[in-house]
């Protein structure tokens, strides 16, 4: 019996370390040089200091769609890497955020929030969303200025 509970403890090890794995981060973010960018659209900010990437919308949908409330009682981690103004990709944690209402959650399926905690202990956090008019994110770093993260252009 002590042989075969040391086998399901190993087994069981290997299994959560590939489901693990399999829940990962996935490569979203591509750098992407600035005149490469098609100027069709508005421009509603324009920061000082900037650093361009092309998000895969499809990849983002994918991963935040299967993102849960942290009270499900199935909550699975996920996470999800969001680049820095240093060019450094960040990790984070991140769950869904229950602010909205469910009846307007029901009204406007292609809206929602997510909150999230930096994987590194660096004790960041981060509010994004992802809804029809783009990708957005406030990274709120202890000690550091907050980072914000828009959509290039608008209208497009």
């Amino acid at each position: 019996i002590r042989m075969r509970l040391n086998t399901i403890v190993i087994i069981l090890f290997v299994f959560n370390f590939q489901v693990y794995s399999q829940i990962s981060t996935v490569a979203l973010w591509s750098p992407v040089k600035e005149s490469n960018i098609p100027k069709q659209g508005v421009r509603i900010i324009e920061p000082t200091a900037y650093l361009t990437y092309k998000l895969d919308i499809n990849k983002a949908h994918e991963l935040l769609d299967s993102v849960t409330s942290l009270a499900d009682p199935a909550y699975v981690p996920r996470f999800f890497q969001i680049p820095h103004p240093d060019g450094t990709l960040h990790e984070y944690q991140v769950y869904l955020n229950e602010t909205m209402s469910p009846g307007l959650m029901e009204q406007f399926p292609g809206i929602r929030s997510y909150d999230g905690v930096a994987t590194n202990s660096s004790g960041e956090v981060v509010k994004l969303d992802l809804t029809p008019q783009g990708f957005h994110a406030m990274i709120l770093v202890p000690g550091a200025s907050t980072i914000f993260i828009d959509p290039y252009q608008h209208g497009i």
